[in-house]
């Protein structure tokens, strides 16, 4: 009998966390919300993995406790267990103004509701003429619309280098922007899994070049630099924080007469050492960098030559 009471007391137990579980996130979210919790694992986002995935383990931080500048009440904790409706709001805002991002799901597959993916083949036989081998792959979408943290599955093609293993990803954007006039293109991640080798990562970035932008006729070609330390992604020497080191700054000026200053870190530079250009990002208050056609600055110049003339 007591064997039987203690196990419906754990079945009830288990029950209350995960009704209070999802206060925080409904059912439908539960993919897009891990992949968040796999993301903030490298941290800057103010809530650990494990409190994503379990929102009622949210700690609330004092900053009058912990300021030297504050008035601080005798007494008062550092941290504290945030309320139910605190950690609601809290958490709800995290996953609204956690960024957009694309997160490895499978090679060699694709699902027949990915939608538009006529751009491969043409990538895939380009790839041939330019020396490359290729893979189709999926990569999910993780972004906050209507209320909710969704993903949805976009097809993606690796473009690799037969002779020094230098990758990248690529990813037609018109699978999550289909209003796109220009043909625009974005960089996922380009790699040496190897030995850095300059001489050879830029060789590799002219040939994806001439095959993106002359060959397949693309308008815009961008990526981010990584700005923080992925372990999926670990540095030959071991120093995780030597890329990310400031190398400079570029100040951007805007119509209303604000400006923003960015900091040019010495990954970015290197980028910008094998011949891409730097560029305001079409996704966010940050720069990129990448490769843009000819006239598709001669239009941009057209439209806002004052902003432009800043970069190009």
């Amino acid at each position: 009998m007591s064997c039987t009471f203690l196990s419906g007391l754990s079945l009830a137990i288990f029950w209350c966390v995960r009704l209070d579980m999802l206060k925080f996130y409904s059912a439908a979210e539960k993919c897009a919300v891990e992949q968040v919790a796999a993301r903030a694992a490298h941290g800057g986002y103010g809530w650990s993995s494990l409190q994503i995935l379990n929102p009622s383990r949210f700690i609330k931080v004092n900053f009058d406790a912990i300021s030297p500048f504050a008035l601080r009440t005798p007494g008062q904790a550092s941290s504290e267990r945030a309320s139910v409706a605190e950690t609601l709001f809290e958490f709800r805002k995290l996953l609204k103004n956690f960024p957009p991002f694309l997160a490895l799901q499978e090679w060699e597959k694709l699902y027949e509701s990915i939608p538009f993916t006529s751009w491969m083949g043409e990538a895939a036989s380009a790839a041939k003429e330019f020396g490359l081998t290729h893979r189709f792959g999926t990569y999910c979408w993780n972004r906050f619309i209507d209320g909710q943290r969704v993903t949805d599955d976009v097809g993606v093609i690796k473009l690799t280098c037969p002779d020094t293993g230098i990758y990248a990803d690529i990813m037609d954007s018109r699978q999550t922007d289909p209003k796109l006039k220009k043909r625009i293109l974005k960089f996922l991640i380009i790699r040496s899994p190897n030995r850095p080798n300059f001489f050879a990562l830029r060789r590799f970035v002219k040939k994806i070049e001439s095959m993106i932008m002359d060959c397949l006729g693309y308008s815009w070609a961008y990526g981010h630099p990584l700005d923080r330390d992925d372990p999926a992604y670990p540095t030959w020497d071991g120093d995780t924080q030597k890329r990310f080191r400031p190398h400079g700054s570029k100040t951007v000026n805007y119509a209303d007469g604000g400006s923003l200053t960015h900091k040019i870190s010495r990954l970015t530079q290197t980028w910008l050492r094998t011949g891409m250009e730097l560029f305001p990002s079409p996704e966010r208050d940050e720069l990129c960098v990448g490769f843009m056609s000819d006239q598709f600055k001669h239009e941009l110049l057209d439209d806002d030559a004052e902003f432009w003339t800043q970069f190009i």
